[in-house]
């Protein structure tokens, strides 16, 4: 089963997210953090991860460009990065410095079918 690591720092959506994906019949497991140490450790855990998604706007002393650098650079991550924000800029600026897709975290229906897009290429 191929699996999904979410960080997202806000407790609700995350939760939220959680939620749906035990509810629907989602083929694939995902692993949540809330904090970008969560985020390592989960990663160290997990190194074959098929995608990483990732709050945009993560409010943390080490941001979500940093979690990127860490995981390309540190990890040898080279999968897709799918980042959730709820600004376009925020989503830009993501796609600018290495996410390979962008998606509005507000629309949470619509990212479990973003998610099983992204993994069934």
């Amino acid at each position: 089963m191929q699996k999904v690591l979410l960080v997202e720092d806000y407790e609700g959506t995350r939760k939220g997210i959680e939620r749906l994906h035990r509810a629907g019949n989602w083929d694939f497991a995902l692993y949540t953090a809330g904090t970008i140490h969560e985020a390592y450790a989960l990663f160290r855990e997990h190194k074959d991860a098929s995608l990483i998604v990732l709050d945009g706007s993560i409010e943390s002393p080490l941001d979500a460009l940093d979690l990127m650098e860490v995981l390309e650079l540190g990890h040898g991550y080279k999968g897709p990065i799918l980042s959730i924000a709820g600004t376009e800029g925020d989503r830009e600026k993501m796609l600018k410095h290495g996410a390979t897709e962008a998606f509005d975290k507000m629309d949470v229906s619509g990212l479990f079918e973003k998610i099983a897009e992204i993994l069934s290429r």
